[in-house]
């Protein structure tokens, strides 16, 4: 009986200190409900169309093209009790987000001073970003001999922040070696759809 005592009282005293011996663990651990915490909520702001002077990569039917921009606004929004930390661009934070079809894509970025740094997300507070998304010329533009935009397989335009916050990375160069790499993207949180299709 003795012994059967010592057993579970040494199992019990074992088991508490591997609990509390890994702190890099428990820290992942947090990671992974604070990327859980946060949401993600797209705005369309405006919509327009400029005129195309660049390089096409079909043959034209006029020499006229236009091009139909979106400016858009990004809430990043901490729905937790505590504060979150995430790495994202200074500037062209569209470097952290995904776009899931392969007709939108993000417009140019004119960046004088560029860099990652952890940007931080009181607890139900949100970070708000803006920027312009794209449309492919095949959707405003005629062309010879193309079948055209009429069959588009990805109905909805959403975003995906790649999460990586500062438990994962501390450093600028353990950032880097998430974002370049991307089977170490474990955490890709999606936005409400935008419907981006119509012409």
């Amino acid at each position: 009986m003795k012994k059967i005592l010592i057993n579970s009282l040494t199992c019990i005293i074992l088991g508490a200190a591997c609990s509390c011996a890994n702190p890099a663990q428990n820290e992942i651990n947090e990671a992974k409900k604070g990327s859980n915490a946060l949401s993600l909520h797209l705005t369309k702001i405006r919509e327009y169309t400029v005129p195309y002077y660049g390089h096409v990569y079909f043959e034209k039917i006029t020499d006229t093209l236009v091009q139909k921009r979106f400016d858009i606004g990004l809430s990043i929004k901490n729905n937790s009790d505590h504060v979150i930390s995430i790495w994202l661009m200074t500037c062209s934070w569209q470097e952290n987000v995904l776009i899931n079809n392969p007709y939108i894509y993000y417009d140019g970025i004119n960046c004088d001073y560029n860099f990652p740094a952890p940007h931080t997300i009181k607890s139900h507070d949100s970070l708000y970003l803006t920027g312009t998304l794209t449309r492919d010329l095949m959707f405003e533009n005629s062309c010879k001999n193309c079948i055209g935009t009429d069959h588009v397989n990805v109905e909805t335009t959403k975003l995906g922040l790649i999460y990586i916050d500062t438990l994962q990375c501390s450093t600028y160069k353990q950032y880097e070696s998430v974002i370049e790499d991307k089977s170490k993207w474990d955490k890709i949180i999606w936005s409400n759809p935008l419907y981006l299709n119509k012409k």
